[in-house]
């Protein structure tokens, strides 16, 4: 930061921006997707090397039902290709300049929210139905899964709106039956 502020500008900051999303989405797939066959533990361990932002993005959305908002994707799609071009400079390398800067800082906040919403929202399942977070994936419903029951949901959706000071209408929140349902809803309501 403060060699920004002191107008410095160089490529390994766009590349740490790439690195920074990149660990964040990774945090997400090594905490919560649960391959079930090989096949899904191949590409489970193919995606935790990867440093495509894209490819990352992509993962979570076949995989895990989590997308994120269109501009946090396209702030991540503008910086993808950052770390490429400054661990292996050459003709097609691009110079970063102060913009490039800013565009990265706030792709690395977007991204950091988002999933920050995610597991805000998993601790309140979590406390409401006393059970471990790491069992809340974007797929899980709360009466199939979590066997929650209409005080639960109503306590859930209270915990939510308390959390991201929201309101959730109930015509809404009645449509609400899986997280990757409150989670649109956070999304709704905080946009």
């Amino acid at each position: 930061k403060a060699s920004y502020e002191a107008g410095i500008v160089a490529n390994m900051m766009g590349a740490m921006a790439q690195g920074i999303c990149e660990k964040y989405m990774k945090h997400l797939v090594s905490e919560y997707y649960k391959p079930d066959n090989s096949i899904q533990q191949k590409d489970f361990e193919n995606i935790l090397r990867t440093h495509s932002l894209n490819r990352l993005m992509k993962f979570l959305k076949e995989n895990m039902n989590l997308e994120f908002s269109k501009s946090t994707q396209t702030y991540m799609r503008m910086i993808d290709g950052f770390y490429f071009s400054t661990r292996y400079p050459g003709d097609d390398s691009i110079e970063i300049d102060r913009d490039d800067v800013e565009m990265c800082n706030e792709a690395v906040k977007m991204c950091r929210k988002e999933i920050m919403e995610f597991e805000k929202l998993q601790n309140i399942i979590a406390e409401v139905l006393n059970i471990e977070p790491d069992e809340i994936t974007m797929e899980t419903t709360f009466v199939e899964d979590l066997g929650a029951d209409s005080l639960d949901i109503f306590q859930i959706i209270m915990g939510i709106e308390e959390e991201f000071d929201i309101e959730i209408p109930t015509e809404v929140a009645e449509q609400i039956v899986s997280v990757s349902d409150a989670i649109e809803q956070i999304k709704n309501a905080l946009n």
